[in-house]
């Protein structure tokens, strides 16, 4: 039987579904397995999800295809006042960002994270209205990658030490079996649930602790209610 030809819908769902899922190997390689919050992961995976495909260039779009879409939740969220403040939204960890969508259909935390990267992202270029933003904005998300990315790289250099110093002790590579030395190499890039959590909180505090959350959250809301 011959099949039909995929729709645009179906197309346009592909490629955002696509877009968002690459954003996550893009980012996970891009900081050498860092592991990021979920407000930017998350957030800037939906962000590039919407991005229009049909033209030369990719275009920045409010809008995901479908059941995707993310505007329409946060607009819905902010008229029955379900949204959680930006302070505990970006300080979540990743049970609590999940465990958040079940206050709205499932995508709650999604809804908000896509909304805040939006702002944060068009402010970077200018394109949210200096009524609701300021100049600082513009350098949380770049402080934000610079620090995880040399936490992260610190913490894997420590563990680096640390692996030459079990071949040291062990008299040399050579006097280890082949899945030892296997086992032994795999733990560099492991970094432990502390030596994160000692990560994120520097991460956090480089950025966003230079922000007076109050007014973000003013500004960011205003944003949505009249200019999103």
């Amino acid at each position: 039987m011959a099949l039909s030809p995929p729709s645009h819908t179906n197309r346009a769902i592909t490629l955002a579904v696509m877009s968002h899922e690459a954003f996550h190997q893009y980012c996970h390689f891009l900081f050498d397995e860092a592991e990021a919050h979920r407000w930017f992961d998350e957030g800037q995976g939906d962000y590039y999800g919407a991005h229009d495909f049909s033209g030369r260039k990719p275009k920045v779009t409010k809008h995901m295809p479908e059941g995707l879409d993310r505007l329409s939740g946060v607009k819905a969220m902010l008229r029955e006042g379900s949204l959680i403040t930006i302070d505990s939204l970006i300080h979540m960890d990743h049970e609590a960002w999940y465990a958040n969508n079940s206050s709205y259909h499932g995508v709650a935390s999604y809804c908000q994270s896509w909304a805040l990267m939006y702002f944060l992202r068009q402010g970077m270029v200018g394109k949210v209205s200096r009524k609701y933003w300021k100049k600082e904005y513009a350098d949380i998300v770049p402080r934000y990658t610079t620090h995880l990315f040399a936490g992260f790289a610190e913490a894997r250099a420590q563990n680096e030490k640390e692996f030459e110093k079990k071949l040291e002790a062990g008299g040399g590579e050579n006097n280890f079996d082949s899945d030892t030395i296997k086992r032994l190499r795999s733990a560099i890039h492991r970094v432990g649930e502390e030596t994160k959590n000692k990560i994120w909180n520097k991460a956090m505090g480089e950025s966003w602790g230079k922000i007076d959350m109050e007014d973000f959250e003013n500004n960011w809301l205003a944003f949505i209610k009249r200019d999103l």
